[in-house]
């Protein structure tokens, strides 16, 4: 359906989203001249400055009392995330007055205020405030004011000129829809895009009351998103924004090939005119301007809409088929049930990969908990003949032959994924009627806030309550110092007293950041307010679980305030240290306790007067890191870290494959690139690599193993044991080892680091003593040039194989020893020998394999060659005669598989894991530059600058 908005931009470049009028509101919902306390059911929806509805705040009902020259109006909403309204920009400094929420029984939230009667109509911009004290400002939303006045819209490209009455003005990225003459039905057609580089193959247009969509195919699968403005538009936008493509469909060209392209459903505003659309490559990242154009003249009918477009499908029970256009994401059986124009789907997948769904994008999912849809259980089907089991979901279904943007949660990787689900009209099967006891039937509860929302103009009007609820009295900021919880004497001695005293005038503050590590990561723990009250800094933290009883800190017992979905405790703490508490849960009937340690930063509080700007940073995904960057790349310049001020970098002349920056406290932030000039650099992977990886990760999920189902159920924190915790910590470490860049936190000896750092990066505690070495290159630099030999506990080649000399002596006097090769680790001996450190050559990297007779084969006759391949062939063992006979994709994907089991193994062991790239640098000099790494890590730094500036002066005098 199109987007029933448009964006307008005044002089000032603020953007506007007015909803376009589609028919005059009953009179009941139009302010007028007269008032009435009767409260109506109103549209008045949070948009994003695409008009589209911000999922993650969805308004569930509002209701509106008009005063004459004020309106009242109550807004409800079952999002737990947000507690508070700004109405203004995200960049004012001061964000007051504020609409304190009140919460609701399901822990959502109402708010209730007045505005002016001659607003009713307008846009204005909105800002959210969150629980913890802090303010979404992502990206600019707006609040849509009920009522009819429209807005004076001049989007001219000249500001002075006013357009025609009777004219639609253009908006910037698309023409202005005006009624489509085209009757209702579903038409081919073709568009014209004048890039070579960018071909539309196949157009299908759905028209519906003067509203068109179209599904196009473009002519080749390098695009992986559309964008419905400019490129510059599109990188400012959240993806949200961004349209992604639905699938593949293949389409023979004119000289009868076949060839496959990605499709994607666009909104269309007008036809014979260019759309502005940007497309994005995913190869290089990258957006270009782009324009579709669809041809009325080229229009043909094809087929009429489905009877039941109108979602008016006959009360009853249907088997029904569902596409979703990925191959790691099928729904094997639909079972839809229709009642009174409302359909919910009882679907089963093709396994047990995946145990949440969400009923929007996966950047919204990991950020709205209170939405996810858990599984019904598992279904059986049958394929091939074989029975075959997969997990059920009960969701609830907007429209039919539509894409429902739905977002799936693997039970593995615990990520999520994007997907859509199309249930097609065509496919329904009446299979029985509504029971005649229906009303005694469980059913799902549809709740509006979870189904995806295309434009405001859609937004479901839910009628009013007989019995209206009363106002809130609007509440101020929350400024109020808070008093500590009640408290007994904790004689079990499980925290000991803390420094509290700070210089901080009394008063409430807000934190710069807060991390804690400990338990699962099912619960999280939050920090809104520090209150200083006679020179003691006191912590208002909640857990976001109602079942916390009591948190033990400061020596003593504190007994928790219960509200809503939270227990809230205000305890002493130390600002900007680590702060040890254990929380006691009854969520599995019997009390637990749970061990944490919490960082709350407060840079104003720090000794010395420091103003590290010590904050907590949003992910991708909508998580909370504690670094400001992600793994994708090299870091150009320091990256922020919460608890940690910045000094200095040490500056790089000549090696490409590491970072390094240096904080307080002597910490070191040291960054390895894992992929570049490898089988795995994103600059190199091409469409079939991706899709080869797209398949892998869909077995892996898909056939998730019934353990990894197990451990995904247990939600709760009490119930883990410490094992199973610790085995959450070691999936992590090894999702950090598979990224892009491995990013490592070299900490000195004594020094506390924040709690919750080690979740974004490997952290190497100094001083290390006993190492396992299973790169030469290393070695050498080791050995020869640090004298750090006596920190080698164990290598990666036998005695008969090492080439350096002392080392070989070491192993023959028995004080080094031989702990498996780089690619068969003998992980018992490590233990054995208390390996607290592993350093692997660049070989083990995936798609990296060097063939180390490349520089003696020049220099062989062919005579020699002969007879030595011979002499290899014959010394070649199975499993090398078997590699050869896999393709290039088999052996990377074993490679990938041997990297992943390796940092697993290595992560439950506690052993961290760098790999020696220095053999990859192209230059002598970029390859001894490693000796800055090992100069830090074991301790000799200034004697490894020392060295290294000999060797540059020694080139530079040859």
């Amino acid at each position: 359906m199109a987007d029933k908005t448009v964006t307008i931009h005044s002089t000032a470049a603020i953007p506007t989203v007015t909803p376009e009028p589609t028919e005059p509101p009953a009179p009941s919902e139009t302010p007028g001249d007269d008032s009435s306390e009767t409260p109506v059911s109103v549209e008045a929806p949070v948009v994003k400055d695409n008009g589209q509805a911000f999922k993650m705040f969805l308004i569930s009902e509002a209701t509106m009392i008009n005063k004459g020259d004020k309106l009242v109006l109550t807004l409800k909403t079952n999002n737990t995330s947000f507690d508070k309204l700004y109405f203004g920009n995200n960049d004012d400094l001061a964000k007051a007055p504020v609409i304190q929420g009140m919460q609701e029984a399901n822990d959502g939230f109402s708010f209730a205020f007045e505005v002016d009667a001659d607003k009713a109509g307008t846009t204005v911009p909105i800002v959210l405030g969150k629980k913890d004290g802090t303010w979404y400002t992502k990206q600019q939303l707006y609040f849509v004011i009920p009522g009819t006045k429209t807005p004076d819209v001049t989007p001219t490209p000249e500001p002075t000129v006013t357009p025609e009455p009777t004219e639609t003005p253009a908006p910037t990225a698309t023409p202005t829809p005006e009624p489509s003459k085209v009757p209702n039905g579903i038409y081919s057609g073709t568009a014209e895009t004048g890039a070579q580089m960018f071909k539309v193959v196949a157009v299908e247009l759905t028209v519906k009351d003067g509203d068109m969509k179209a599904k196009i195919t473009l002519s080749g699968v390098a695009y992986d998103y559309l964008y419905m403005g400019t490129p510059e538009e599109a990188a400012a936008a959240d993806k949200s924004a961004w349209i992604a493509g639905i699938g593949t469909a293949d389409y023979t060209t004119d000289d009868g090939q076949t060839k496959t392209g990605m499709q994607y459903e666009i909104p269309v505003a007008a036809l014979d005119q260019p759309l502005t659309v940007a497309s994005h490559s995913e190869k290089r990242d990258k957006w270009y301007a782009r324009t579709i154009t669809i041809a009325s003249a080229s229009l043909k009918k094809t087929s009429d809409l489905p009877a039941d477009e109108t979602n008016k499908i006959a009360d009853g029970i249907y088997e029904a088929t569902a596409e979703t256009g990925a191959a790691m994401f099928k729904v094997v059986k639909v079972k839809l049930t229709a009642k009174d124009g409302k359909m919910t789907a009882l679907i089963t997948l093709s396994g047990v990969g995946y145990n949440y769904l969400y009923l929007g994008t996966a950047a919204d999912a990991a950020a709205d908990e209170s939405a996810w849809i858990a599984s019904k259980g598992e279904g059986e089907y049958t394929l091939n003949g074989e029975t075959k089991t997969g997990l059920q979901f009960e969701i609830p279904v907007e429209a039919l032959d539509q894409g429902l943007a739905v977002a799936a949660h693997a039970v593995k990787s615990g990520k999520w994924f994007d997907r859509t689900i199309t249930i097609a009209s065509s496919s329904l099967k009446k299979t029985g009627d509504l029971p005649s006891d229906d009303s005694n039937d469980p059913k799902p509860t549809l709740v509006p806030t979870k189904t995806p929302t295309v434009s405001p103009s859609e937004t479901p009007v839910v009628k009013p309550t007989s019995t209206p609820t009363p106002a809130p009295t609007q509440k101020p900021a929350d400024t109020k110092p808070e008093q500590e919880s009640k408290y007994e004497s904790d004689l079990s001695g499980g925290t000991s007293k803390v420094d509290s005293a700070t210089t901080l005038a009394d008063g409430v503050y807000t934190p710069d950041g807060f991390s804690f590590s400990g338990g699962s990561g099912k619960v999280t723990i939050s920090c809104s307010k520090i209150t200083v009250t006679n020179g003691q800094a006191y912590a208002t933290i909640a857990f976001s679980s109602p079942y916390y009883g009591y948190v033990k800190a400061n020596g003593n017992k504190y007994m928790a305030n219960v509200s809503g979905g939270s227990s809230i405790f205000t305890i002493p703490v130390e600002l900007n240290k680590n702060n040890t508490i254990i929380g006691m849960t009854t969520r599995m009937s019997v009390a637990h306790e749970i061990s944490y340690n919490i960082f709350i930063s407060l840079a104003a509080a720090k000794k010395g007067g420091s103003t590290s700007s010590s904050t907590g940073f949003v992910k991708a995904d909508g998580t909370i890191s504690t670094i400001s960057t992600d793994n994708s790349k090299l870091d150009t310049t320091a990256p922020e870290i919460m608890g940690l001020e910045y000094k200095a970098e040490t500056k790089l002349a000549y090696a490409e494959y590491f970072k390094m920056y240096h904080y307080d406290e002597g910490i070191t932030l040291l960054e390895i690139d894992m992929t570049k000039d490898t089988e795995r650099d994103p600059e190199k992977q091409n469409e079939d690599d991706k899709k080869a990886e797209d398949t892998d990760t869909a077995a892996a999920e898909d056939t998730a193993a019934a353990t990894d189902e197990e451990e995904a159920a247990a939600a709760s924190d009490s119930k883990k044991t410490s094992t199973e915790k610790a085995k959450d910590l070691t999936e992590k470490t090894k999702e950090l080892y598979e990224g892009n860049v491995v990013k490592y936190l070299i900490v000195p000896k004594d020094v506390e680091i924040p709690a919750g750092l080690d979740k974004d990066m490997i952290v190497i505690q100094l001083p290390v003593e006993k190492t396992y070495v299973a790169s030469e290159d290393a070695l050498k630099l080791l050995d020869e040039q640090l004298d750090a030999a006596e920190s080698i506990k164990a290598v990666g080649m036998e005695q008969k194989d090492c080439q350096i000399e002392n080392i070989a002596k070491a192993m023959e006097d028995k004080k080094i020893s031989f702990d498996g090769a780089f690619d068969d680790l003998d992980y018992k001996a490590l233990v054995k020998d208390e390996i607290d450190f592993a350093i692997l050559p660049s070989e083990f990297l995936p798609g990296n394999a060097k063939d180390e007779e490349d520089a003696d084969a020049a220099d062989e006759t062919a005579d020699t060659k002969a007879e030595d391949q011979k002499d290899d062939k014959d010394d070649k063992t199975t499993d090398e005669k078997a590699d050869e006979d896999k393709t290039p994709e088999e052996l990377l994907k074993e490679e990938n598989e041997r990297l992943s089991d390796t940092a697993e193994r290595l992560a439950t062991l506690t052993i961290p894991m760098l790999v020696d790239r220095s053999a990859d640098e192209k230059t002598d000099l970029a390859k001894a530059e490693w000796l800055k790494v090992y100069g830090v890590i074991f301790g000799c730094e200034d004697q490894a600058n020392e060295l290294f500036q000999q060797m540059v002066k020694a080139e530079e005098n040859k």
